[in-house]
């Protein structure tokens, strides 16, 4: 009797509900919290892992706090330490972009860069993507490092209890170059769990690498995702998900209070210009674009009609510290993106007539919310030409010109093109985190 009394008592500490949630930085929060949320509606907790390199400041208690004020209950945090391995984890990486035919040059170059290769190595994967039809090998290589990865993993005991007590993973990885949180994969296989790999922005599955184990489940964004996650990654397509963006989600969600405030008497703009905002890309796509986009405004006359809010990427805010051409604004000066208030972001892009920028994120906080975007050349770029993101985007109806003059000659033509470029990488907008619950209660069989 006692057998069965203990049975019954482990069982029920295994299904309460809660489930394993791994991320790379607290600043990533925003990117997810809009799906996440819908499981702690449905009564579930978080146990949170996190890489520890990025908290080393923050406490417990603050993070604890952050998930707290976007609406989600976090039972433990645990910081995850320096991995194990890293050169292999690497390799694996690198040679997943080799498997997909059509892979992006640059952000290969970039990462095997980063991975530190030695020469010998080097030498391999430059043979391999000399061969043509190379897929096979490229998926033999990834399942024996794979292999050996995972039979020389030291398991942590603590980890592994807490995975085991917990229904499922989640891990929304940022960078697979010296990560942690994928790890995860590995403990969800050991305890029997389902685990999910949650994609967090729009080229995450192109130029990030890939988890050192794949997940049961991945949920993507788009239709460019699905193919990635298949042709990069190696994921069956019965295990991709489409669900839409979840940061962007948040935008569905939360009201504009553009009926308080106007944007033209904040600023102090004439009634008759229109509000354009330029939008800031990180330093890995250009290392100064202030010094190019005073260029294009030299002469004036384009200011003229137009007035320019600049919105800092926010990893990249310094390089405007000192902007002060009149006609234009920096807002906001320094925010990172816990810190953006989604409300002010809504009514930013509900009054403003058009959006611009080289290569970001942020094109698609517009475009979420119905504002005509448009690509602009700046000399200097990397990762902008012939990479996925932006191929598909433009095959969609993305525009690029080469000066603001162009954008506004053009501007029926921008208008037009969010009629397919929004469902078509922003599917089930509005739907986004009840796709995930979907997503999450069929794996689980509920």
């Amino acid at each position: 009797m006692k057998l069965n009394s203990d049975l019954m008592l482990n069982l029920h500490v295994r299904k309460r509900k809660q489930f394993a949630l791994g991320m790379r930085r607290l600043e990533h929060l925003p990117y997810f919290s809009s799906s996440i949320r819908k499981l702690t509606e449905e009564g579930y907790t978080v146990a949170l892992f996190i890489d520890s390199k990025y908290v080393k400041k923050i406490t417990d208690t603050q993070i604890e706090a952050s998930f707290l004020s976007a609406g989600i209950s976090v039972s433990s945090v645990h910081r995850m330490e320096s991995l194990e391995h890293p050169y292999l984890k690497n390799k694996v990486s690198v040679y997943s972009y080799l498997g997909n035919p059509a892979y992006d040059k640059d952000y290969f170059t970039r990462h095997m860069q980063r991975a530190r290769f030695n020469p010998i190595d080097r030498l391999i994967v430059h043979a391999l993507s000399l061969i043509p039809k190379r897929k096979f090998f490229i998926d033999k290589l990834l399942i024996k490092c794979r292999r050996k990865f995972s039979k020389n993993f030291t398991y942590n005991p603590e980890i592994h209890g807490i995975i085991k007590q917990c229904d499922f993973l989640i891990v929304t990885p940022g960078n697979m170059i010296d990560s942690v949180e994928d790890d995860l994969f590995l403990y969800a296989e050991q305890c029997a769990i389902n685990s999910f790999w949650m994609v967090l922005s729009w080229d995450n599955l192109n130029s990030k690498g890939t988890p050192i184990k794949l997940p049961t489940k991945a949920l993507v964004w788009n239709r460019l995702h699905a193919q990635l996650a298949a042709d990069q990654h190696g994921i069956e397509a019965k295990n991709v998900q489409v669900i839409g963006s979840s940061y962007h989600e948040l935008y569905a969600s939360n009201g504009s209070i553009s009926k308080q405030i106007d944007l033209k008497d904040v600023f102090g703009i004439p009634a008759e210009k229109n509000v354009v905002v330029y939008l800031g890309s990180s330093a890995n796509i250009h290392p100064n674009e202030s010094i190019h986009l005073s260029e294009l405004l030299r002469d004036g006359s384009w200011l003229e009609r137009h007035f320019l809010i600049i919105r800092p990427h926010p990893a990249h805010t310094m390089i405007w510290s000192d902007w002060n051409l009149p006609g234009t604004y920096v807002w906001p000066k320094n925010q990172n993106l816990l810190q953006r208030d989604i409300a002010e972001t809504s009514t930013l892009f509900d009054q403003t007539y058009l959006a611009v920028g080289i290569n970001t994120s942020s094109l698609w906080d517009a475009l979420a919310l119905d504002c005509p975007v448009a690509c602009i050349q700046v000399p200097g770029t990397i990762f902008s030409d012939n990479t996925s993101h932006l191929n598909f985007a433009k095959e969609f109806g993305l525009l690029t010109f080469r000066n603001f003059m162009e954008i506004e000659q053009n501007f029926e033509k921008v208008k037009q093109s969010l009629q397919a470029l929004k469902p078509a990488m922003l599917p089930n907008f509005g739907q986004t985190g009840n796709k995930f619950l979907q997503a999450i209660n069929e794996t689980q069989g509920r």
